[in-house]
């Protein structure tokens, strides 16, 4: 290992593989992201980039996204209206005007996206949810949307890059588990648990704004930020920081977590503190198996 780089910073470089999870404030910055998915694809480095709906601070795209399905299902015109308002001003003016600079594509990709949920709502008779996904008769998740809207807009976008082949973008929202928020790393995990079956031990990089601090800093701006953590003592302190089923998921895999801000480092690394099993002995790799039987 190089002397003067931290251990997190040299998986980051290091690692052939790196499922990278990105939250909304982050997947928003679409420029910045698309220029280092190509800096790390050019270096050779394999990336499944696992995304949220993107969203600015003060703006949670899932959030007016549900309280559409709710209008919906109230029958409320007022609501419905105000709610795809203001999606339509967001996604046009903040994401494709401002972080995709008035790009042709961008626009293109967006206005579709708009439209298909304006047919989804007039087509809608009824809604049924489970936990956090609002879906409607014909399957439509309308908590699901954003998260299908971002992955077009950076397929998009990424298409005419090279080498595409090194980067496979990925919705975070399923079916099996879009009733729980912040579903986003739960599927990263899934992904990155499906790599390591197949022979590889691949980095998970859950990307947000900050690692995993001693305390949380929303309440306490000066708590120290934890660079290095065995999966027990996450466990014990991640607290709302990660999806309550992401360690689980990993528990029985030698797989190592960074969790934090790709562009300032602060980061933790999350490292496993037991003997790893057999890839062999491990669960298969349905949906239906890998949601019911690891994560406990």
């Amino acid at each position: 290992m190089n002397a003067h780089l931290t251990p997190s910073i040299e998986l980051q470089s290091s690692s052939p593989h790196v499922v990278r999870k990105i939250g909304g404030s982050r997947a928003s910055e679409l420029e910045s992201n698309l220029q280092r998915f190509q800096i790390a694809a050019a270096l050779g480095q394999k990336q499944d980039v696992v995304l949220s709906a993107a969203r600015i601070e003060g703006f949670n795209t899932t959030d007016h996204l549900i309280e559409l399905a709710q209008a919906i299902r109230n029958t409320s015109e007022a609501q419905r209206a105000r709610a795809l308002d203001a999606l339509n001003t967001f996604l046009k003016e903040n994401l494709v005007d401002k972080q995709a600079n008035g790009d042709k594509r961008a626009r293109a990709v967006i206005q579709a996206g708009l439209a298909e949920l304006q047919r989804q709502c007039e087509l809608t008779v009824s809604i049924t949810n489970r936990g956090a996904d609002h879906r409607n008769q014909t399957g439509f998740s309308f908590t699901g949307f954003g998260e299908a809207l971002t992955v077009k807009l950076y397929r998009t976008l990424w298409e005419n890059e090279a080498p595409a082949a090194k980067v496979d973008f990925h919705s975070g929202y399923s079916p099996e588990i879009g009733h729980i928020r912040g579903y986003t790393d739960h599927h990263a995990a899934l992904l990155a648990r499906d790599i390591y079956l197949n022979g590889k031990n691949p980095l998970l990089f859950i990307e947000k704004e900050t690692g995993i601090h001693k305390e949380d800093p929303r309440a306490n701006p000066h708590a120290m930020l934890l660079q290095e953590i065995t999966r027990a003592e996450a466990v014990r302190i991640a607290g709302k920081a990660l999806h309550p089923l992401t360690l689980p998921t990993l528990k029985h895999t030698s797989i190592p977590i960074l969790v934090g801000n790709p562009v300032t480092q602060k980061t933790t690394l999350i490292t496993p503190n037991h003997l790893t099993y057999a890839r062999s002995t491990l669960p298969g790799t349905s949906p239906a198996v890998r949601h019911a039987a690891l994560c406990v």
